[in-house]
């Protein structure tokens, strides 16, 4: 995590040259934005998410990354300095759940929409998934969103791979899915296979599986 954070660090003072990134899915991103569906993008606490919205700066498409309210003001700064002038907006999810119709219009102007899946806030909503042999909670609304909004569903996820390498994955994305358990379930696998390739950058640090009985802060 502390080599990521040197990253990030990086990208906010405009070294973003300096990273070699290697794309897998990324033709399916672009289609996404070329085609004017937009797109429902469910990535993780995992990797570093803003080189992942960095290989998003040459879509000309209005891109809305919805974060837990404690993390909004933070990422921005980061964001806006590696989004630059595109079309770039942050969703804050609140207590009020006024995110919810933010999300809702976004899709309806078939904007790309970023959400992590795998913390919830507390109070929520939730679903319980095996995850790494163990059940565990996930936070229900970013499935049940994804399953009514009738956009493309893909899971995304921004890893480091070397000191200087990134490797970008987009996966084929999900089309007229319309059962939320089956986009959780595939979400699951994906962020499974993730976990096992890249242990030590996966950043939930707390009792994470229902044995635990813990529920995590909104921090």
């Amino acid at each position: 995590m502390g080599q990521v954070l040197v990253d990030k660090t990086a990208l906010l003072s405009g070294a973003t040259k300096s990273f070699d990134i290697e794309h897998e899915g990324g033709k399916f991103l672009t289609d996404m934005a070329i085609g004017g569906t937009g797109g429902f993008l469910i990535s993780a606490h995992a990797g570093n998410w803003e080189i992942a919205g960095h290989l998003m700066t040459h879509l000309d498409q209005t891109i809305n990354i919805v974060l837990l309210d404690g993390e909004n003001q933070q990422i921005k700064k980061v964001m806006d300095k590696a989004v630059g002038q595109r079309k770039f907006n942050i969703i804050a999810m609140k207590d009020d759940m006024s995110h919810v119709f933010k999300i809702h219009q976004a899709a309806r102007n078939k904007e790309l929409i970023c959400i992590h899946g795998d913390r919830f806030m507390p109070g929520s909503k939730t679903l319980t998934g095996n995850f790494l042999g163990e059940d565990a909670l996930f936070p229900m609304g970013p499935f049940a969103m994804a399953a009514k909004m009738n956009l493309p569903v893909s899971f995304v996820f921004g890893m480091k791979e070397d000191k200087k390498k990134y490797h970008f994955y987009c996966t084929e994305p999900m089309v007229g899915q319309t059962d939320q358990s089956l986009i959780f379930k595939a979400y699951l696998q994906m962020l499974e296979k993730i976990v096992y390739q890249y242990p030590n950058q996966w950043y939930n640090f707390y009792p994470f599986w229902t044995k635990d009985a813990e529920v995590p802060s909104k921090a």
